[in-house]
């Protein structure tokens, strides 16, 4: 949670000169998160899930600990903030 108040508060401060710098409008922003939260959405109601493809290898529980903990991502950063 306190990594979505962060982005939340980056972004309330300094939102408008980051998205001039890289020339991105609001309705474009609205448009990308629409199109993202209808494509998790259809994902979820198709009821495919993932599989990864992994090696038939014993892994110490510390490792197993360390990917179970992975909280950010480049891909969870806009939705833990919303679409706009």
């Amino acid at each position: 949670m306190f990594i979505a108040f962060v982005i939340v508060a980056i972004f309330a401060i300094a939102g408008k000169v980051i998205f001039d710098l890289f020339g991105i409008t609001l309705y474009a922003l609205r448009i990308t998160g629409g199109i993202l939260v209808f494509m998790i959405g259809f994902n979820m109601l198709q009821g495919d899930s993932t599989h990864q493809k992994t090696k038939e290898k014993a892994y110490s529980p510390a490792q197993q600990q360390a990917a179970l903990s992975i909280a950010v991502s480049p891909l969870a950063m806009p939705i833990l903030a919303g679409p706009g």
